[in-house]
């Protein structure tokens, strides 16, 4: 449920991680979370909300707190938000794209024949028309 994964966050960041928020930053949090939950549980005019759909609102929010603490935690122990996420994208990104390509084998062999067929082995990025300038940018 939106509003509620900040909230779970500052919670479990102090538990979690031993990074107490500041009264002030609790107050933050708080202001935000009661602001977007008020929004989201305000009854529509179709109807209310279920407790199927909050529950799952309420799960969702939970997993997103825990993959931000996870990444949180990543980022302290690398030292680095740049080679956290360039860890992520090698370790996480590649085997992906080895899952899909062996799951659409046939086609991306399809794929292969047919560039060689039509000898398109050379990709270019397409060039831009014109370059921004900030005489073009007032105009």
């Amino acid at each position: 449920m939106r509003g509620s994964a900040p909230l779970l966050v500052a919670l479990a960041s102090a538990a979690v991680v031993g990074e107490p928020l500041s009264p002030t930053a609790w107050a933050g949090v708080l202001a935000v979370s009661a602001g977007v939950l008020a929004i989201g549980l305000s009854r529509s005019a179709t109807g209310g909300h279920p407790g199927k759909a909050l529950r799952y609102a309420l799960a969702n929010a939970a997993i997103i707190a825990l993959y931000t603490l996870i990444d949180g935690l990543g980022v302290r122990a690398a030292g680095n938000a740049a080679s956290y996420v360039a860890t992520l994208f090698v370790f996480e990104g590649v085997p992906f794209l080895a899952l899909v390509l062996w799951r659409r084998r046939a086609d991306f062999a399809a794929t292969l024949a047919h560039m060689a067929n039509a000898g398109s082995w050379h990709w270019s990025a397409p060039r831009p028309r014109s370059a921004p300038t900030p005489s073009r940018c007032g105009r």
